[in-house]
């Protein structure tokens, strides 16, 4: 079982114990897990951590994409920009080899291409989108929405004392879950009807609360549906859109 040493510091700071040692920590962490009433989940089998390795290799060389991008554009060296012309050739190289080892491992099994084809099959969701979940987010589908959703981050915390009633914010959870939702969620608004209404009727509240932005759950908007766009279409290896 693997717990959050963040907590289980917390929770013995809680408890007054300010020393640290071996026989303390397995004490301490002891209590934690039965006060807590931890569940243990299943580590994932060799094939499916691998499938996460790749997809965490392609969101690297993706931003590593990005970086020269934008270094290109502030250079005016003949030879350096030749030099971030040839580097980025190669990254587009090695992320065509990772896109298709994703490829094979996804479509390789009948569980993944079924859950793959499914998710798909919302509006708004494509292929790194979908692959992203299935990778680095195995739980979908075993939980129910509340879990998931705290999982990811997204699900609001509620911040009030007494009469006082804070802003919920978003946190924690997977990060690269989180944003790549996020990153499909800025395409579905632009080009997703639905997604684009709604969006526009959050920001009219929040502007109305005097807050900049309202925390919602974003969406993931990434699918070939009518006449909407994918994340593959808005080109994901753009600088413009890091994601995995």
């Amino acid at each position: 079982m693997v717990v959050n040493p963040a907590q289980v510091r917390a929770f013995a700071q809680a408890l007054g114990k300010r020393a640290k040692t071996d026989p303390i920590d397995a004490t301490v962490i002891a209590h934690f897990v039965e006060a807590t009433n931890a569940q243990p989940r299943p580590l994932p089998d060799e094939v499916t951590q691998l499938l996460a390795d790749l997809v965490a290799r392609r969101r690297q060389i993706v931003e590593m994409m990005a970086a020269e991008g934008q270094r290109e554009r502030r250079i005016t060296d003949k030879r350096l920009r030749k030099s971030i012309v040839r580097l980025r050739k190669a990254l587009e190289k090695e992320l065509a080899e990772i896109d298709g080892d994703i490829d094979d491992h996804v479509r390789g099994s009948p569980v993944w291409a079924e859950k793959e084809d499914l998710l798909a099959s919302v509006p708004g969701v494509g292929k790194i989108v979908a692959r992203s979940l299935i990778a680095e987010l195995p739980e979908l589908g075993t939980l129910d929405r509340r879990q998931i959703a705290a999982l990811a981050g997204l699900a609001p915390w509620t911040r009030q004392s007494g009469q006082w009633r804070g802003k919920s914010l978003i946190g924690g959870g997977r990060k690269s879950v989180r944003s790549v939702l996020f990153i499909a969620a800025m395409v579905a608004a632009r080009h997703n009807p639905a997604s684009s209404a709604s969006a526009t009727d959050s920001l009219r509240l929040a502007s109305r609360k005097g807050s900049p932005s309202p925390c919602s759950t974003p969406s993931s908007g990434t699918n070939a549906h009518g006449s909407h766009k994918t994340l593959d279409q808005e080109d994901s290896r753009s600088s413009h859109a890091i994601i995995a």
